[in-house]
């Protein structure tokens, strides 16, 4: 139970903290006004800066018995929000039983659970085995704000911090790359490209691991088809999302 505790605390409380950035409130900010146009800009824009706040201060409101109902009344609002919104913009759906299923757990695990104190989460009876879910929910979390831990192991859920890649091949390279290499590629009058988690999601049934190491990782594995008739760097790396 300890670890669940930890988990969804983490969850909420370093979501909000690293929603904290720019790319972020240019994006949702930039959604909202193009799904919400009807409603002020001023508005939109409060909201925008308003949510990791909000978001963060959830995952701080389940800690404390006076506080905990309150915080997971403003969870399941969330949730039931998100849910409102995907099924109004028509997209998204695959991430509504997702969002069911933290309401659910939230309310199970959080609407009958007492401390005897706001610190007892982290300090009741103490053993290596919660020092170390303590250092993986909230040390090293804490380091990903320095680069020092990957992007969704320190719970940055849709935070528009995370990269998504294609690679450009030149057609020095592209035909001598396996066919079910090929069969992903998009190609125009200009350019071949290869997206990464299009690939990785046909063949994995998941996107690519949104690390800048594993997208250089299958760029290594491309360049290891190349030949003495292939130009030099016949790729080029590119986040697309930012």
């Amino acid at each position: 139970m300890f670890t669940l505790i930890l988990i969804f605390i983490a969850t909420y409380f370093w979501s909000g903290i690293h929603k904290l950035n720019e790319i972020f409130y240019e994006q949702w900010m930039h959604a909202l006004v193009k799904h919400f146009s009807f409603i002020p800009e001023s508005i939109l824009l409060a909201f925008t800066y308003a949510v990791p706040w909000l978001e963060a201060i959830l995952g701080i409101l389940i800690l404390s018995n006076k506080t905990r109902r309150l915080g997971v009344y403003g969870i399941v609002l969330m949730h039931s929000i998100i849910i409102v919104m995907l099924l109004y913009l028509g997209y998204g759906f695959n991430v509504i039983p997702w969002n069911l299923q933290n309401i659910l757990s939230v309310l199970i695990i959080f609407w009958t659970l007492k401390t005897s104190s706001f610190t007892e989460v982290f300090t009741d009876s103490k053993s290596y085995q919660k020092g170390l879910i303590f250092i993986f929910t909230f040390i090293l979390p804490l380091s990903n704000l320095f680069g020092g831990w990957d992007h969704l192991l320190s719970f940055s859920f849709f935070t528009s911090k995370l990269d998504y890649y294609y690679i450009q091949i030149d057609a020095s390279l592209k035909d001598k790359l396996p066919e079910n290499v090929q069969k992903y590629y998009r190609t125009n009058e200009y350019m071949t490209v290869l997206y990464l988690n299009e690939w990785a999601g046909d063949v994995n049934k998941v996107l690519l691991y949104p690390q800048p190491r594993v997208a250089k990782k299958v760029e290594q594995y491309l360049l290891s088809f190349t030949d003495n008739t292939t130009i030099k760097n016949p790729t080029k790396l590119v986040v697309y999302n930012k």
